[in-house]
């Protein structure tokens, strides 16, 4: 928000300040890298003088705000690594035969199964060097993993198309997929998310408020937008990748709202018809359910505190709330294992420990299946 702002100043200054903006965001999130080279375009498009030197300086004050990065990225390995090493394997996670619109790891490459948590990264560097019978450098990886994924493009264009298609449906839509931190968990026990605008509101205004702008006008708004798209096409769906583009929307919906209530107080009731239209078309696009939602992974976190805590009612009820949102989730049989154990059930933790580990040879399919029915 800061570099769009600074944007609209005139000055080499605001340029660069710009740039390092984007270079620290980028940090947080390599993703915003996308970002950060649209409004390389900016000056292009927009009115202003000086827009080479502009965007020169923006550029050269983004890439020293990524320096020190990629000099410890070349001081660990020896070679040139901008940000990160983990965007060929996040390519392919997008773009596999297991694939779907969402973040979902592969089930197997080639021969070698994917299971376990941990590491993404050093678990599929592992399958990488089983499958192809040799080591590999951390550098190697990501190359690897993105020919993978463009050669299975190449040979699978329309199932490419249809995912992308669902990606940006899913993009659109009200639900908000997470990995480590569970939106609908989390909202369950803070008044504050309760309280919040649903995204279907948020996106209806602002498709309202689009109509009628002038792109140029609005061009550094839009990147945001531009930016997110590409991004989440080109790698998955989930919120956290969505986030850049939230606060522009908002901007959007303040138009949508203020054209809409212009047109009520001049009694423009065809105008006002037309919106509406265009509102409540959008609001039900967006709570269509495109992805697959589950909180196991969050219920089981607070099992395992109350595990801890020895409040072992509050812990089966954690658990088994866990395998209510994913019955082939074997870390919930893990736990419930532990928990049986707890309390003497000797017979049944061994029973669990037998289902989960079943689960991690052979489940993992058929929650593929699961999901990609409910997709």
């Amino acid at each position: 928000v800061a570099a769009v702002l600074l944007l609209t100043v005139e000055t080499r200054r605001a340029g660069a300040a710009a740039g390092c903006f984007l270079g620290f965001a980028t940090l947080t999130m390599p993703a915003v890298f996308v970002i950060a080279l649209l409004c390389c375009t900016a000056p292009l498009v927009t009115k202003g003088s000086n827009f080479r030197s502009r965007a020169l300086s923006g550029v050269v004050s983004l890439l020293l705000a990524i320096s020190p990065v990629t000099l410890l990225n070349y001081s660990r390995t020896g070679s040139f690594v901008l940000l990160t090493t983990a965007a060929g394997t996040n390519f392919y996670i997008g773009h596999n035969p297991f694939a779907l619109a969402g973040y979902v790891l592969p089930d197997a490459i080639r021969p070698v199964q994917f299971v376990g948590r941990g590491s993404i990264f050093d678990k599929m560097k592992q399958v990488a060097e089983e499958v192809e019978r040799r080591t590999f450098r951390d550098t190697e990886v990501s190359p690897y993993y993105f020919r993978k994924a463009i050669g299975y493009i190449m040979n699978h264009p329309l199932a490419e198309l249809k995912l992308a298609l669902l990606r940006l449906a899913a993009l659109l839509n009200s639900y908000e997929a997470t990995t480590y931190a569970d939106y609908y968990y989390q909202r369950e026990i803070s008044p504050v998310l309760r309280s919040l605008v649903p995204f279907e509101f948020l996106l209806a205004f602002a498709v309202v408020g689009l109509f009628g702008v002038s792109v140029r006008k609005v061009y550094l708004l839009l990147i945001p937008l531009a930016g997110t798209v590409i991004v989440v096409l080109l790698f998955f769906y989930l919120s956290r990748l969505r986030m850049p583009m939230i606060p522009f929307l908002c901007v959007f919906a303040g138009c949508g709202a203020a054209l809409l209530s212009s047109f009520l107080k001049e009694r423009e009731w065809a105008k006002v018809f037309a919106l509406l239209s265009i509102f409540t078309a959008t609001f039900f696009f967006a709570r269509i359910s495109w992805v697959s939602h589950s909180s196991s992974n969050e219920w089981n976190k607070v099992g395992i505190v109350l595990l801890r805590q020895e409040k072992l009612e509050e812990a089966d009820k954690a658990f088994e709330r866990a395998r209510q949102e994913n019955p082939q989730d074997p870390n919930t049989y893990f736990n419930l294992a532990r928990l049986a154990e707890k309390r003497s059930q000797l017979e049944l933790a061994a029973a669990l420990r037998e289902q989960a580990r079943a689960l991690l040879t052979s489940g993992s399919r058929e929650y593929y299946k699961a999901l990609r029915s409910r997709q």
